[in-house]
């Protein structure tokens, strides 16, 4: 069975933080994993090569960081 997945990106790493601690129960509750990227390339390349391995239920992107835009 896949795991599911929230993919996190965002280039101010202070927000991952965030987003962990209002997550916190549904973290426990083994509800979904959270991944956080700093920036668009590094999710794109996690989604490339995990594609057929888990299921993502949501992706949440910042607009503008370094390297590859949301």
């Amino acid at each position: 069975m896949k795991q599911n997945y929230v993919l996190f990106v965002d280039d101010e790493i202070d927000l991952h933080l965030l987003v962990r601690v209002k997550l916190k129960n549904e973290l426990r509750a083994n509800k979904f994993i959270l991944e956080c990227f700093p920036d668009g390339k590094s999710c794109f390349d996690f989604v490339c090569s995990n594609n057929d391995k888990i299921n993502f239920l949501v992706i949440i992107s910042d607009i503008n960081m370094p390297i590859m835009n949301g």
